[in-house]
């Protein structure tokens, strides 16, 4: 059974084209220079459909008309970008809310802007479980694997009035074998 913790708001990667394009537009050395400023942008993620849009524009030209020589460097594994990169990794990265753990930490983390103003983050469990909301955590075995998920789990089971010490909690990184095993009840997953 999947589900849904946010509803989903679904913004297209052309928002953030938009942002970046009109950020580097506005900024003065960019807009009124014909030279080309070399910048890097840094996926949370392996590349897949929702980071289309930066390769779209970068393949249509909108960068380079712009003034910018941009290029796309994709993760190469789901570790949060900003937990093992550094200054000079990249200009740009397309983070989550993992950047508030970064931030609570003392990495001197700066957002630019948000697209998605809701999390596409999901609880999954077996149907039989009869694990239907987070008021059904409490008592149940949740694979928590990274400090947001532990404090997105807080957050529902607070919202749901479950007392978050009343949920059971492994780490983990093998999530479908122990939901299928049996070992965990939940696990946290992304809604596409």
């Amino acid at each position: 059974m999947l589900l849904n913790i946010n509803k989903i708001n679904i913004a297209t990667p052309c928002s953030f084209l938009f942002f970046i394009i009109t950020f580097f537009c506005s900024y003065a050395p960019f807009a009124h220079s014909s030279e080309v400023s070399r910048v890097s942008i840094q996926l949370k993620r392996i590349a897949d459909f929702r980071f289309a849009g930066y390769y779209i524009a970068k393949k249509k030209g909108f960068y380079e008309d712009a003034g910018l020589d941009v290029t796309i460097l994709p993760s190469n594994n789901d570790i949060p970008i900003s937990s093992t990169s550094t200054e000079e990794d990249a200009d740009f990265f397309i983070g989550d809310s993992s950047l508030l753990v970064d931030y609570n930490a003392g990495r001197p983390v700066v957002a630019l802007g948000a697209l998605f103003q809701t999390s596409s983050l999901a609880a999954i469990s077996l149907f039989d479980k009869r694990i239907g909301s987070p008021s059904n955590f409490a008592y149940n075995t949740i694979l928590i694997n990274d400090k947001i998920s532990e404090w997105t789990i807080k957050a529902l089971a607070k919202k749901s009035g479950v007392s978050f010490e009343s949920i059971n909690r492994i780490s983990g990184l093998h999530k479908i074998p122990n939901l299928l095993s049996g070992k965990t009840d939940v696990i946290l997953g992304c809604q596409i």
